[in-house]
This record gives structure tokens, C-alpha cells and sequence, in this order.
């Protein structure tokens, strides 16, 4: 009599997340008149291997900054010191000088999103 045994394995392939990642931790606490920077240049593509791959995809990445604040239950653009809304730069690092953000009792919420094409 002949037997059979089937051993079956199933892969599927594709594209993992850009890895968005801003340097220094998930919170900081600055005085008002205090400037400060922050930096996504460690993002990266968990998809490119080897040091220049990575090198090559990271340049090929575009940076864009949001930045909310909540306060009485309600959530909106941060605002600096004339009520204009926070503008920023489409870049990895980007600084904050002091005195454009007022003191408020909430804390100010940075979002970094890294996108590349392809």
C-alpha cells in the first residue's frame, strides 16, 4: 500500500511599515522662553538592508509635522504667540524657538509622518 504525507507552508510577501521615529523619547518638558529641536532622521525603511540601502531610502524619504493641542475638551492647530497657526518645515528635524508657543495648561502634541514613493 502506498503512503502519502503533504507538508504544506504558506509566505506571504510584501512591504513592511516606514518605521516614523522622533528622537529623545515620547515627551519633553521645556520652559516657554526655552527653544527646542526635534529630529525623525532616525526614521527609516525596515524593508532596505545594509547601511547604504538604508542611506539611499532615507533620503528618498519626505518628512511632514502636525502639531495639535487640547484644551477644555476641544483639539486644535498649535498656535503661536499672534494666534497664527504653527507653521513647520517638510523636513527631518525641525526647531522650535523660544517664546513662539504661549503656556497653556495642556501639552502641545507633535506627530511626525515619513512617507516615501514607491
Amino acid at each position: 500500500s502506498l503512503q502519502v504525507s503533504e507538508g504544506r507552508f504558506v509566505l506571504q510577501v510584501g512591504y513592511q511599515l516606514l518605521v516614523a521615529s522622533i528622537e529623545g523619547g515620547s515627551s519633553l518638558l521645556v520652559s516657554f522662553s526655552s527653544g527646542f529641536v526635534l529630529s525623525a532622521a532616525n526614521s527609516f525603511d525596515p524593508d532596505m538592508s545594509g547601511s547604504r540601502a538604508k542611506q539611499d531610502a532615507n533620503q528618498s524619504m519626505s518628512f511632514s509635522w502636525d502639531c495639535t493641542v487640547s484644551e477644555d475638551s476641544t483639539s486644535g492647530p498649535c498656535r503661536d504667540k499672534l494666534g497664527t497657526a504653527l507653521s513647520m518645515p517638510q523636513q527631518s528635524r525641525i526647531a522650535i524657538s523660544g517664546d513662539v508657543l504661549t503656556p497653556v495648561d495642556a501639552p502641545y502634541m507633535f506627530t511626525v509622518t515619513v512617507t516615501k514613493p514607491g
